[in-house]
């Protein structure tokens, strides 16, 4: 459960979802053939999938999940029809060994050949049959130097101070929270120690850590870093040279212990 380090992976066209063969026939009728793409949101440049449709001579068609379990559920309700999905590296895992998605067809995929193999060693699927790496981030702490103090930055208890209640936030995401709560009692994020991670728990439900964060979803807008001057977050999502005072970005490196 390497969480820091998550990629996430894009499982292209011939990866889709299994419910994609349902459309097939009926897809296969339209005048300008259609790529349904499943991702999250700010993942695709709008002009850079304009100038696709445009070289490629087809339409593109693009729904947003906020999580990966969301997407999940989705896809495993029977809602789909996707040719492109993007989940992280252990949803991909998750949804292979239960038989949503299709094999590559690398013959079609020349430019796999571009893609640095020590972005795809380290995983389950490290021939690509699956999926190819879209992009890969790392999350840290983003704050507001203006409302966020120096001395307190470095340390998993900086979310349990009171001195930020319900002026901070951490990512909606279940695998990045249960993290976080390991970090800060000092244990790897890659415990398997049922006892670790049940104190993991209880810090994550514990109304003392609940009463002082504020609920936001898992991506972000500028508008919650005016309400949140201290949130855990992807760099990608830090508004740099934006709003009052100088934002920043820190990793956490020592526990609460």
């Amino acid at each position: 459960m390497k969480l820091e380090n998550a990629a996430r992976w894009l499982a292209i066209a011939a990866a889709a979802v299994a419910a994609v063969w349902n459309t097939g026939t009926a897809r296969a009728a339209e005048a300008t053939p259609t790529v349904h793409i499943y991702t999250w949101s700010d993942y695709f440049d709008s002009e850079v999938l304009r100038d696709f449709e445009k070289q490629a001579g087809c339409r593109i068609e693009v729904d947003y999940f906020d999580s990966n379990e969301a997407m999940y559920a989705k896809l495993k309700a029977g809602g789909g029809g996707y040719d492109i999905i993007t989940p992280s590296s252990y949803m991909s895992a998750i949804m292979r060994r239960q038989d949503m998605l299709l094999p590559l067809d690398h013959g079609k995929l020349p430019n796999l050949k571009h893609i640095d193999r020590n972005f795809t060693r380290h995983t389950e699927d490290a021939e690509m049959a699956y999926g190819v790496p879209y992009t890969r981030t790392v999350t840290g702490v983003g704050y507001n130097a203006r409302r966020v103090k120096e001395e307190d930055l470095g340390s998993w208890d900086i979310f349990s101070r009171a001195a930020y209640a319900q002026r901070m936030t951490m990512l909606n995401d279940m695998r990045e929270s249960i993290g976080a709560a390991l970090k800060y009692l000092g244990h790897s994020i890659n415990t398997a120690d049922e006892g670790e991670l049940a104190a993991a728990g209880d810090v994550i439900s514990g109304a003392s850590l609940l009463m002082q964060l504020k609920r936001w979803p898992s991506s972000l807008r500028p508008s919650v870093w005016a309400g949140c001057p201290l949130m855990r977050t992807p760099p990608c999502e830090v508004p740099w040279g934006s709003g009052p005072g100088r934002i920043g970005l820190f990793s956490l490196r020592r526990s609460a212990q």
